[in-house]
């Protein structure tokens, strides 16, 4: 599943991030990540988590918050069998995941006004690019090929449907919108599904 070639390459970074081949850091709008030293080089410019220590991430929980913009994070729902392919997976990719699923929401609430539905076209689109998302920015960011990437995504978005707390109706639709994102996701790495 590795492929040969840089992960810093491409514009697509985790949770929004730039990076500057220069300075071989990941910019984030407000402050600097340095990805050999998996550290943040620079202070939260307005200490957004409220944390003691400046240089955390999402108030300590960097799997369960997305900061794409650097300046305030989102705290996520998890449910355990997703904290599963966490540990399976690492943090680094679990964190790129679980940004692409805010991401999806937060384009879900761009493009459908209203209250979220369970099963309405709202909920369908929002599996989908969260699936697909999870797809292209793994590939961009992560040293596994498009089939890796197309298979992690499916180890998480299966877990997010977890059996003991989704409907069965329900769980179905969502893994069939699930597919068809990473289909699209795929496509757009030129893999065929």
């Amino acid at each position: 599943m590795l492929r040969h070639r840089d992960h810093r390459q491409g514009p697509g970074r985790n949770a929004g991030y730039a990076y500057e081949a220069f300075s071989e850091l990941h910019y984030c709008s407000a402050r600097y990540y340095d990805p050999a030293t998996y550290q943040w080089i620079s202070k939260d410019p307005i200490k957004a988590d409220g944390e003691a220590s400046a240089y955390q991430y999402c108030g300590g929980e960097p799997v369960g918050g997305v900061d794409p913009s650097g300046r305030e994070y989102l705290l996520t729902k998890i449910v355990s069998a997703e904290w599963s392919m966490a540990r399976k997976w690492g943090m680094y990719v679990a964190a790129i995941c679980f940004s692409s699923a805010w991401l999806a929401e937060s384009y879900r609430a761009k493009y459908y006004l209203g209250k979220p539905t369970s099963a309405g076209n709202d909920n369908a689109f929002k599996h989908a690019l969260w699936n697909a998302l999870m797809v292209v920015r793994l590939w961009w960011a992560t040293p596994y090929n498009a089939w890796g990437c197309r298979i992690i995504a499916k180890d998480f978005a299966d877990a997010h449907e977890d059996w003991r707390t989704n409907p069965f109706w329900e769980r179905t639709m969502d893994l069939a919108n699930n597919r068809t994102g990473r289909v699209i996701g795929a496509s757009s790495l030129g893999l065929s599904y």
